[in-house]
């Protein structure tokens, strides 16, 4: 049994209820699941309600990043007609994670490009191998590119940190 504020719950009796463990006549509510019960990890699946977070995360990056959802700079610099090519490749070894939401990503900024994803979520990534093609209107990669970098570092950079801890603890029993 876990413990939780004994100073100022003196009072409080756990009560089973299936799955669940609340203290009565306590303000604080704690929900666990036994270790029995609990699964290794969730598979989190690129689904409908996935794709309308993503979305949303890009909506609220396009508003803070771009006034008038312009990128000026590579208006400014860049010929509208101009075509070209880039590859997402990262810098250190890890794990793959949220290539899923690129196609996504570009369909929200309405960018003018066409995505290869070049391996599968979960799988390593070797530094200095690509692991996506965009290529299309030069000012739409350039105005999506920051946020699919900040989504595809954040969401790699968690799977490589998750792994690392797997790694740590293998062959301790819980």
């Amino acid at each position: 049994m876990f413990r939780h504020s004994p100073a100022s719950c003196k009072s409080c009796e756990p009560v089973s209820v299936p799955t669940l463990r609340k203290f009565n006549g306590c303000q604080h509510f704690q929900t666990f699941v036994p270790v029995s019960n609990m699964q290794d990890y969730v598979t989190v699946t690129a689904d409908s309600a996935l794709e309308n977070d993503v979305r949303q995360l890009v909506r609220l990056a396009i508003a803070e990043d771009l006034s008038d959802a312009v990128d000026w700079t590579s208006v400014c610099m860049i010929d509208d007609d101009k075509r070209g090519g880039c590859q997402v490749v990262p810098r250190q070894t890890g794990i793959c994670a949220g290539l899923s939401a690129v196609p996504w990503i570009v369909d929200e900024f309405e960018a003018d490009l066409d995505v290869e994803l070049l391996c599968d979520d979960a799988s390593p990534l070797l530094a200095g191998r690509p692991i996506a093609r965009l290529r299309g209107n030069v000012r739409d990669l350039l105005t999506s590119e920051r946020t699919i970098l900040y989504i595809l570092c954040r969401l790699c950079g968690v799977a490589t940190q998750v792994k690392r801890y797997v790694d740590a603890v293998d062959g301790f029993e819980a």
